[in-house]
């Protein structure tokens, strides 16, 4: 019998030679269907055993192993449909979407595939044709209420305005008992800030800026700056009508930069402060020309350096720049009742009005309906569209939170796949999840009892959430540095950056040195120190026009493979690459490659130039981010980033009661995780650790 594997790949998975010598045994046992000692099918045993040998390396993110495995298991037992299953998955996993396409399409037309499969390629086709960046077209329905009171306890009372946070959680301004309080993404509540010693009164709406939040308390015509625990560390404003003063503030934005605009109601106008409270100046009041002035200033944002002010009495929505300049009215006369006002997306607005959500669009003076709330609203003051894509609009008099949802996603529900499975400790068992929505967008926030873990459909024990990517800020680097002939001469800002780059990722997470060139090289595991770091991904020689970028690109990935953080493959370059620079592994597939394992790309260009067009579109294929360290703000958005950005990875354990039959028996699991009415299905599967 030929070998399966070199001694590496048999180490790598953990499977030490030695054992090798007393396998037949195993071996025979893999054969689904019994067979008489003395008529034993040589080939359909070989296929088992390859398909075990496919089944461990997937797991443990060998995927051209993998495929290879599950490929010669296929030329000896070509009806196999599980065995089929598999390739496609490993396909996928390496990035060859097209391929297992093929395979899963393959297993529908002979009607062997399963319901899962069929979901499987139906979400493939759908990444590739659908722009995730596509505004939302499809109509909103209710998908789940939160209702403000639980029994005898209010959870919040007259709520006026919300605020996602990046973890899932969520903020609910709680008019009506003083207080925020702080729920998960099941709308249990895990937190309630009430201010300090001297409390909230009347707090009405809450921001982020600058790490921390600042929050407007409409009775005592202040507003107070919270840490990130809800902790007040600063409050500024006093009652009044001279500068910096308020009656009534309500509404409160922040452009980002430092500056904050407060819906003075009471004077009639907006009031800009920076972060520390110092006032800068205030505006809406009458100018000649055709803005009428404010009367009635309610909800206010802040996009693309205008800053919009909804004016309820006015039934218009204005557009200022940052002075404080009138630029247009939008919505006249089509807006009536308005009052929250938050953004979208670039030129979309979201608008709370008494019964109803709607959407303008700022560009063309557009208004369409969201959603109608199917009748139920009675005040909605705000909403806003948090961390995992559903809008939530804020009933003040129904004390209610409506969560909307496009239509078609709950048709989809959620993109849930198994990426790996660890049963070293059988039969305690782990899983890495990783849950996104319809567009390849990561799923944060969720909880233990968002999944359900079974195994052909049986129970199984002791189930528990232990990881979750969001909650983590620990992120996972390869820094892969160009070889390029271009780059050689720009030494200084290489070292700067590499220098930037290290101190900050390697305080919170790992970050590994990679570079490229003819013969792409692990030079620095994520172990090493600053000045060897540095030393290394600046050192002379080396540098050509030759470097085999599609290579390193897949070397740096898959360094990332055992990592459950936020993953990121960073490129220091100059943003030029060989003509050749994918002759080896297509642009598409290096994408997907990086994509189907929630891999970010991101370019760390120097320079002062231009990127190639094949480097962007591998930024904007995995939602990664071009940051010029050289720029404004240097290295503070990538690192941001890094830290802080979305990822649908979870990891859950559990106790199976299977027998693994010394590693002869494939184990089938299946997982589903749950959000309202959404929910997604993954099906996999694993072998005990060998017992001989």
């Amino acid at each position: 019998m030929r070998p399966r594997f070199r001694c590496g790949q048999l180490a790598a998975i953990g499977v030490p030679m030695i054992m090798l010598l007393s396998a037949l045994p195993v071996l025979v046992s893999l054969v689904p269907q019994q067979v008489h000692a003395q008529s034993v099918d040589f080939d359909e045993l070989e296929a088992a055993e390859e398909f075990g040998w496919g089944v461990r390396a997937f797991h443990r993110g060998y995927f051209q192993d993998a495929i290879r495995s599950f490929t010669r298991s296929l030329s000896l037992d070509p009806e196999n449909e599980l065995t089929r299953e598999w390739l496609g998955r490993a396909y996928f996993r390496a990035g060859l979407e097209q391929a297992a396409m093929s395979e899963w399409g393959g297993l529908l037309d002979r009607t062997a595939g399963s319901l899962y499969i069929e979901q499987l390629l139906d979400q493939l086709t759908q990444t590739q044709l659908v722009d995730p960046d596509a505004m939302a077209t499809e109509p909103y329905v209710n998908a789940r209420e939160i209702d403000g009171r639980r029994g005898e306890i209010d959870v919040f009372r007259r709520p006026t305005s919300i605020l996602s946070r990046d973890d899932g959680s969520l903020l609910v301004v709680s008019f009506g008992t003083h207080e925020i309080s702080v729920l998960d993404v099941n709308g249990a509540r895990i937190g309630r800030w009430r201010g300090g010693a001297i409390g909230f009164d009347a707090p009405y709406d809450i921001v982020e800026s600058g790490g921390d939040y600042f929050v407007t308390e409409f009775s005592a015509d202040r507003i107070s700056r919270l840490d990130r625990n809800g902790n007040r560390i600063a409050t500024f404003g006093e009652s009044g009508l001279g500068n910096g003063e308020l009656i009534g503030p309500q509404y409160i934005a922040a452009d980002g930069h430092g500056y904050l605009y407060v819906s003075d109601w009471g004077n009639r106008r907006i009031v800009r402060f920076n972060e520390e409270g110092e006032y800068i100046h205030a505006f809406g009041d009458r100018a000649q020309g055709a803005f009428p002035g404010l009367r009635e200033p309610t909800g206010v944002a802040w996009s693309n350096g205008t800053v919009y002010v909804a004016d309820s009495a006015h039934n218009a929505l204005f557009a200022f720049d940052e002075s404080g300049n009138y630029l247009e009215t939008l919505g006249e006369g089509r807006v009536d009742g308005v009052e929250g006002v938050s953004v979208f997306s670039d030129r979309e607005l979201l608008l709370g009005r008494r019964d109803r959500v709607d959407l303008i669009d700022v560009e063309r003076d557009t208004i369409r309906s969201i959603s109608e709330l199917d009748g139920a609203g009675r005040r909605v003051v705000s909403a806003m569209r948090e961390v995992n894509g559903d809008i939530v609009a804020v009933d003040f008099d129904a004390n209610t939170l409506y969560y909307l949802t496009e239509r078609p996603a709950l048709y989809t529900g959620l993109r849930t796949q198994v990426e790996r499975i660890d049963s070293d400790s059988f039969p305690t068992v782990v899983v890495d999840v990783r849950v996104e929505d319809r567009n390849g967008n990561p799923i944060v926030g969720l909880r233990g009892n968002n999944f359900v873990i079974t195994e052909e459909g049986g129970a199984v024990h002791d189930t528990a959430l232990i990881y979750a990517a969001d909650r983590d800020t620990n992120p996972a680097v390869s820094l892969l540095v160009s070889r390029e002939t271009s780059i050689e001469g720009m030494r200084s800002e290489v070292e700067r950056t590499l220098r930037g780059v290290h101190e900050s990722v390697s305080e919170v997470g790992e970050i590994g040195l990679i570079l490229s060139g003819r013969q792409p090289i692990v030079a620095q595991p994520p172990t090493a120190g600053t000045a060897r770091f540095v030393e290394d991904g600046t050192a002379a020689g080396a540098y050509d026009g030759e470097h085999e970028f599609d290579r390193a690109v897949r070397l740096a990935a898959g360094e990332l493979m055992r990592a459950r953080g936020r993953r990121s493959v960073t490129y220091l370059s100059d943003g030029t690459l060989p003509d050749d620079a994918f002759d080896t592994y297509d642009l598409v597939e290096v994408a997907s490659y990086m994509r189907n394992n929630g891999i970010r790309f991101d370019l760390l260009l120097v320079g002062g130039g231009q990127a190639d067009d094949r480097l962007e579109y591998l930024v904007d294929a995995t939602n990664g981010m071009v940051v010029r360290p050289e720029g404004p703000r240097g290295l503070l958005p990538y690192e941001e980033a890094v830290i802080a950005r979305p990822s649908g990875r979870y990891v859950l354990r559990f106790r199976t009661p299977r027998d693994g039959d010394f590693g002869r028996r494939y184990l089938p699991l299946e997982v589903e995780a749950a959000l309202g009415r959404r929910t997604g299905r993954a099906e996999s599967g694993y072998f005990a650790p060998f017992e001989f």
